[in-house]
């Protein structure tokens, strides 16, 4: 998870969701169903800007953003050893997926 520098000093080790700017999440080998489908709208509806959902079974990468009513109304497809660019709250930050590894 990331989030705005301005809560690191907040008391307590708990964030309310809605103060992330991005989520990352590897797929579990025997349970992508619930990564793939039902966190994606949970995210959503938390309205966490950005959700990084990164799938080492066949190198896939979901970039999902922009959350309204529950769903989030952007994807970006994306496969190992493409650099991703982030999208607002993290404009020109990126992330290079070069090193992420298929599971064995």
């Amino acid at each position: 998870m990331v989030a705005p520098a301005e809560v690191e000093d907040e008391d307590g080790w708990l964030l309310d969701a809605d103060t992330a700017d991005l989520t990352v999440e590897v797929t579990s080998p025997g349970n992508a169903t619930c990564d793939l489908t039902d966190e994606l709208g949970e995210y959503a509806a938390w309205q966490i800007p950005i959700y990084l959902l990164v799938d080492p079974r066949k190198g896939d990468i979901f970039l999902h953003f922009d959350p309204v009513d529950g769903k989030y109304r952007t994807t970006h497809e994306a496969r190992f050893g493409e650099v991703l660019e982030l999208p607002s709250p993290l404009d020109g930050a990126r992330i290079d997926t070069s090193g992420f590894r298929l599971y064995g």
